[in-house]
């Protein structure tokens, strides 16, 4: 077989096409939401990395508080993920939950992706801009409270006294507890036949809703009477708490101080050095009035102070008694002062005398002031040496001048 070629090259064009896209993927919660028990120890969440795994990613990311808060709640907590380039799928972060013994409602926090942190080697990938919402409920059974009743103070003419009673360490459901006054040096009596009694007998329930955590308070009256007498006490006696209430404090110290009696009074002015490590002011009665009186007093500081770090005396107060017929005159305050061996300039505080109790009783001179002086400097061994060299030069000085003869000149 004859053939023949009529055209034996042919030219082949090769066209460059466009690189393919590079696709770092997209980032995201998977889940954004999640619901946890307090007991649970931590919460596990998801960071999924899909739609491409071209090159090496990373983000950052940081919890966020919300009703839920750290560290009551949770731990504070942050970190960075990252994937490898061809690496898809899901990263995991854990954050510790804090399981307290607080009987809450269910809170919730975030955990968020940390702005423009997102890195990657062939482009940088999509972020998401939905968190994740991390949800805690509570395992801690209902707590109805507890109950504490307060000690108080009241002046036999005010009256009447409120005592407060307190509820405590939870609130859920409706309780209530009963009071009920218990005499002692004080005694309570029937409101018909008060005359011989320093307070009614009292007695009652106190009620809190649910959820209520106020404070409430009993009303006793007391009986304002002529005789002077020394302070007295009754106790204020809880019981049957309901509805799982509990009861901390059950009993509650009231005393009562007289309000007859009298006499004028004044308070002295002293001043010590800190090396006697005390100061003693005197309060004086004065006047021909012997019923009893009860002198209250309290220490305020000055340029002295027992506080701020700067410590000069110790604060204090307290009562001075005179009981009916007690003709004497003088009682004393004694209060520790600090000695701190600082060089400082002198300085005062104040014993107050604050009230008095007692029938035309009057306050001539209220304020005690106790200035304190550092004390007087000790010469050093140098100091000593010093002053003795002194003197032995001024020896030498003295015989080295002239001497002088006596000339004595007699008259006729």
């Amino acid at each position: 077989m004859n053939c023949t070629i009529t055209d034996a090259q042919t030219t082949v064009n090769i066209t460059e096409s466009a690189a393919p896209p590079t696709t770092p993927g997209n980032l995201a919660f998977s889940p954004t939401g999640i619901t946890v028990s307090e007991a649970v120890g931590s919460a596990g969440l998801f960071v999924s990395r899909t739609g491409g795994t071209d090159g090496a990613v990373s983000i950052d990311w940081e919890t966020q508080p919300g009703t839920a808060a750290a560290p009551g709640d949770f731990t504070a907590s942050s970190g960075t993920l990252s994937w490898s380039d061809k690496e898809g799928g899901s990263k995991p972060i854990a954050v510790p939950i804090t399981d307290d013994a607080v009987q809450e409602s269910t809170e919730s926090f975030t955990v968020r992706f940390v702005a423009a942190t997102e890195t990657g080697t062939k482009g940088s990938p999509t972020v998401s801009s939905t968190p994740a919402t991390v949800t805690i409920t509570d395992n801690d059974s209902p707590v109805p409270g507890e109950f504490s009743i307060l000690d108080a103070n009241v002046s036999e003419g005010d009256g009447t006294i409120n005592v407060t009673v307190t509820r405590n360490v939870g609130s859920t459901g409706a309780v209530s507890v009963t009071y009920t006054t218990v005499s002692g040096t004080a005694t309570g009596g029937n409101p018909a036949t008060p005359a011989t009694d320093d307070y009614l007998y009292t007695t009652g329930v106190l009620n809190w809703a649910d959820g209520d955590a106020a404070a409430k308070t009993i009303a006793i009256t007391i009986i304002d009477d002529a005789v002077v007498e020394s302070a007295e006490m009754f106790t204020v006696d809880l019981s049957s708490p309901t509805n799982g209430a509990s009861i901390a404090d059950g009993s509650a110290n009231v005393t009562i101080f007289d309000n007859d009696g009298g006499g004028s009074f004044s308070i002295s002015d002293v001043t010590v050095f800190e090396t006697k490590l005390s100061a003693t002011v005197t309060v004086t009665r004065s006047g021909s009035n012997n019923t009893a009186a009860f002198v209250f007093w309290q220490t305020q500081d000055g340029t002295a102070q027992d506080e701020n770090g700067d410590f000069d005396y110790q604060s204090a107060s307290g009562e001075l008694v005179w009981l009916d017929g007690d003709a004497s005159t003088t009682r004393t305050i004694t209060i520790p002062i600090v000695n701190d061996n600082k060089k400082e300039p002198s300085e005062f505080f104040t014993v107050k005398i604050v009230s008095i109790q007692g029938e035309s009783a009057l306050i001539i001179k209220a304020d005690g002031i106790v200035t304190i002086n550092d004390p007087i400097p000790i010469p050093t061994l140098s100091q000593w040496a010093m002053g003795l060299l002194v003197l032995i030069l001024l020896g030498f000085g003295m015989r080295a001048l002239p001497g002088r003869k006596a000339v004595f000149i007699s008259r006729r």
